[in-house]
């Protein structure tokens, strides 16, 4: 039960596995009827053939209160951060594929769930870890228009992790470039791209650079700066084609064909 309060927003049974028995020692199933029976834990009415879980608030501060007591919180809050890791982590992959709508409402439903997650590994000291989670997160932010949420998650990561020029930080700087520009702020996201781009080449991330080229040739398309943003994304078309990306590919023709466009 004090275990639980881990959870923000309810829970499905996979992730109270991982949380509160992560050695398999309890039978979960057991305990949650158990306490459903005593009305410490209700069914949530969601969408999907799962069963979720979950507290009244009131229950659930009473749980935490009992978890700090039992000596318990760092480990389980660690628990519930690496399993809201790897969601997060299957997510990135399924939102660029065709379940990119079925991992959009899993998102929706375990929202709080990954930020209470975040909020815990920034306080823990996990900096680059909550980055490369809240990157794996920006597409969801971005096509649900959290706008506001992703750039501050974003940036208190950035920020946590400090300067050090690393793959994770680079790819950190490309997802805050395309929620402020989605946000509306093309100029500071060109910035954001120019520094992604600059670790990426020095990383020999191929990948990244095709990507940060095609997202800076959008923003420099956007202002008008036409030559510069036809440069970017040709390159980065170059670029994929060596490495055989298709996806990078796609990205970089998106890119000249948006620079066609405002051209007229």
């Amino acid at each position: 039960f004090r275990r639980l309060a881990a959870f923000a927003g309810g829970f499905r049974l996979e992730a109270a596995k991982m949380v509160v028995s992560p050695d398999g020692g309890l039978d979960i199933m057991e305990l949650v009827e158990r306490l459903c029976s005593h009305s410490l834990l209700r069914t949530e009415d969601v969408a999907g053939d799962e069963p979720r879980f979950g507290m009244l608030e009131t229950v659930r501060e009473f749980a935490a209160e009992r978890l700090t007591e039992s000596g318990e919180e760092a480990t389980t809050r660690d628990a519930h951060a690496a399993f809201f890791m790897q969601l997060v982590e299957r997510a990135r992959a399924g939102m660029e594929g065709p379940d990119e709508a079925a991992w959009h409402a899993r998102l929706t439903v375990e929202h709080a769930n990954v930020r209470v997650a975040l909020g815990w590994l920034l306080e823990r000291g996990e900096a680059e870890t909550a980055l490369a989670m809240a990157t794996g997160v920006r597409r969801f932010w971005e096509f649900r228009y959290h706008y506001a949420e992703g750039i501050s998650w974003l940036e208190r990561a950035l920020a946590a992790a400090g300067p050090t020029p690393t793959r994770v930080r680079a790819w950190g700087l490309r997802s805050l470039g395309n929620l402020v520009f989605v946000n509306g702020d093309a100029r500071r996201s060109i910035a954001l791209y120019e520094e992604a781009l600059a670790i990426f080449r020095t990383e020999r991330d191929d990948e990244g650079v095709n990507i940060a080229l095609a997202s800076l040739a959008i923003g420099l398309a956007t202002l008008g700066e036409l030559t510069a943003a036809r440069a970017a994304a040709e390159e980065g078309l170059a670029v994929s084609r060596q490495i055989g990306n298709e996806r990078g590919e796609a990205y970089a023709l998106r890119g000249i064909g948006f620079a066609a466009s405002v051209a007229g």
